[in-house]
């Protein structure tokens, strides 16, 4: 029954995005998935021929677009296919229209990576039907606050979405996503050095979030 519940939902959500696509150019990045799921709540996680050691998804505050648009290019430039969501539609629904257009009527994976931004307020929601082996953190800062609300929400909301063996990719100039490391078995920093084209600002800006492993106020 979950299956043919899964089927119907593919099915019914591929024609409603090929219909808004014909009014609409480059548009059905979200409904097509809402449908999914109001039919199949699940719909994310029963895509099959999907590897699970070929699932990437890049979150944070800042630069999820343009992190996982580099991979994207990277990733063609080498030859490798991949199906990205660079419309930038990162919650649930936007992941499911990714998968969609992606994966055959039956609803078997055609790609060979699948590179995901993910909304840091919804990574759980995401994380808890297809987890990712690769989770790249491109920061923790304050931002939409009547949104997103502190800093430290959305450190629980990443921290509560990773498991021992997510290898995550961390900014190691930025202290609060830097301490999701001991979280996972294995982690890869990132980072920039200062070089010629670097230069000071003038006073500093500082978070309102103090140091998760000294608790020293973080000034940039």
């Amino acid at each position: 029954m979950s299956r043919t519940r899964f089927i119907l939902a593919l099915i019914l959500a591929r024609l409603s995005r090929a219909l808004i696509g014909l009014v609409k150019p480059g548009g059905g990045t979200t409904f097509p998935g809402r449908l999914a799921l109001k039919i199949d709540p699940g719909f994310v996680g029963h895509f099959q021929n999907l590897d699970p050691a070929k699932i990437i998804y890049i979150t944070g505050t800042n630069g999820k677009s343009t992190t996982t648009n580099l991979l994207a290019a990277m990733l063609r430039r080498a030859g490798i296919s991949a199906a990205v969501n660079t419309e930038g539609a990162n919650l649930l629904a936007g992941v499911a229209v990714t998968l969609i257009g992606a994966a055959s009527w039956r609803g078997r994976f055609r790609e060979e990576y699948l590179v995901l931004e993910a909304d840091e307020r919804f990574l759980p929601i995401i994380c808890k039907q297809l987890p990712p082996a690769w989770l790249c953190v491109t920061n923790i800062q304050k931002d939409q606050v009547q949104r997103n609300g502190e800093p430290d929400i959305i450190y629980r909301k990443i921290s509560e979405s990773l498991r021992r063996d997510t290898v995550l990719f961390l900014n190691n100039d930025e202290p609060r996503s830097l301490s999701l490391a001991p979280q996972v078995e294995k982690s890869i920093f990132f980072g920039v050095e200062q070089n010629a084209k670097s230069f000071a600002k003038r006073g500093f800006f500082t978070t309102t979030m103090s140091c998760p492993a000294c608790g020293a106020p973080i000034r940039f």
